[in-house]
């Protein structure tokens, strides 16, 4: 196999493990040979020896953080008000990062806690799901797939064994929410529900009116209630 005209960024790992180690103090035209385990193909797993020849060296130059560079970047004049901005902008991402790690381990707390019977129709309907979306990605071939798993080290019976357990742990999830919604007569709002079909549908680019037809469409409008109102429960 071979290629040519590619263009790597030394110390970026998008390659093969090896390559930065060979190619690094090689001018221009200079060839160098090296092993490397393969990770996929026919020969996965097995050692192969490698030439990689550098035609050209780039240096990746950026500019002076400076007040000129503020106003080219962002709406501020001055590089102080540039990051002053970017503090406070990470010191709230950490906050909701923090949020979202407390709010994680309330629910694993709460699963572990609470004895739920799962209804085996509705977790064999989840696993259903999240196996023909995992294998979606390789046009439906089960061979692909398993090519796949292999190159990353895994099974097809250990990937058969994630899904079940990660779709009991979403059922139950489903049914403890569910339960605390009743209990404490947690409702939604119309903007609630309006809120998250428009960040539903600009994360998938289409407008909010086009989303909502393909949710009633396809039966999920239901879904999209029941998810806004267990995360309130949560």
């Amino acid at each position: 196999a071979a290629t040519t005209g590619l263009s790597y960024q030394v110390g970026s790992g998008e390659l093969i493990d090896g390559i930065d180690e060979a190619i690094v103090g090689t001018a221009p035209g200079e060839t160098k040979t090296f092993t490397s385990k393969l990770v996929a193909g026919e020969f996965a797993g097995q050692d192969a020896e490698i030439a990689v020849t550098v035609q050209s060296v780039k240096v990746r130059e950026l500019p002076e953080a400076d007040d000129d560079f503020a106003q080219l970047a962002s709406e501020f004049d001055t590089i102080g008000e540039l990051r002053e901005n970017l503090r406070e902008r990470v010191a709230l991402s950490k906050k909701m990062q923090q949020g979202v790690q407390a709010r994680d381990k309330v629910l694993d707390a709460l699963l572990e806690t609470t004895e739920v019977p799962l209804p085996a129709t509705v977790v064999d309907a989840e696993i259903e799901m999240r196996a023909h979306d995992a294998v979606h990605a390789f046009d439906h071939d089960d061979a692909k797939f398993n090519e796949y798993l292999e190159s990353q080290g895994r099974t097809r019976e250990e990937f058969d064994t994630e899904v079940r357990e990660e779709a009991e742990k979403a059922v139950k999830t489903q049914l403890v929410l569910d339960s605390i919604a009743d209990a404490e007569n947690v409702n939604v709002s119309d903007q609630e529900l309006t809120e998250r079909i428009i960040y539903q549908a600009q994360r998938f680019g289409i407008s909010p009116d086009e989303y909502v037809n393909r949710a009633q469409q396809s039966g999920q409008l239901g879904a999209i209630f029941a998810d806004v109102r267990r995360g309130k429960a949560l």
